[in-house]
């Protein structure tokens, strides 16, 4: 399927720049969590949601397109990645850069859902969600980049400093000739 360009919010005098679903289908959630961990996540009244029902369930549904919400938005600050280019990492099957795209959104939407039960979530999903929150960070930030051959050469510049040592290493003719050119103030 490829991503819709309708309106997802109805008539509106903004162009709404999203995509209208989650980037994590359910399925795939599924694949990377325990489903009858998430059975007893989702359920209200202590019988637990079968993995089969849970693929159309609201209360998953509703954390998928949270943690989609989470991404898109550190995403496209600054406009580093327009939506479009998030869902074809998501629609780009078998692909590594898919695999951490699901693996990044699978660890929100875990977390949400047990934050849903109330109480401090375990440590490992705990973790989990941390290390995630980094890593958008860092895709917001620049310091990591989908691989796209645009953002490839991409990313935060970075910065040298040179100390006198290294000055005297790279053996500059005003190194050389230093009582000629005089001392430099910069170094």
């Amino acid at each position: 399927a490829e991503p819709s360009s309708d309106n997802c919010a109805g008539p509106s005098s903004f162009h709404l720049l999203t995509y209208c679903r989650s980037y994590l289908p359910a399925d795939r959630f599924l694949d990377r969590v325990d489903a009858a961990r998430v059975g007893q996540l989702v359920s209200d009244n202590r019988i637990a949601v079968t993995p089969g029902a849970l693929l159309t369930h609201p209360k998953v549904l509703a954390a998928l397109q949270d943690a989609s919400g989470d991404l898109e938005r550190a995403c496209t600050a600054g406009r580093r990645y327009l939506p479009a280019e998030l869902a074809a990492i998501a629609l780009a099957d078998g692909t590594p850069a898919q695999g951490y795209l699901f693996r990044l959104l699978t660890a929100l939407a875990l977390h949400y859902l047990v934050l849903r039960r109330g109480g401090p979530p375990d440590e490992q999903v705990q973790h989990e969600y941390e290390r995630a929150q980094q890593e958008i960070d860092r895709l917001k930030n620049g310091e990591l980049v989908f691989p796209f051959e645009e953002t490839q050469g991409a990313g935060l510049p970075q910065t040298n400093v040179y100390t006198d040592a290294d000055y005297r290493a790279l053996r500059l003719l005003s190194v050389q000739f230093e009582r000629y050119y005089g001392r430099r103030t910069s170094k």
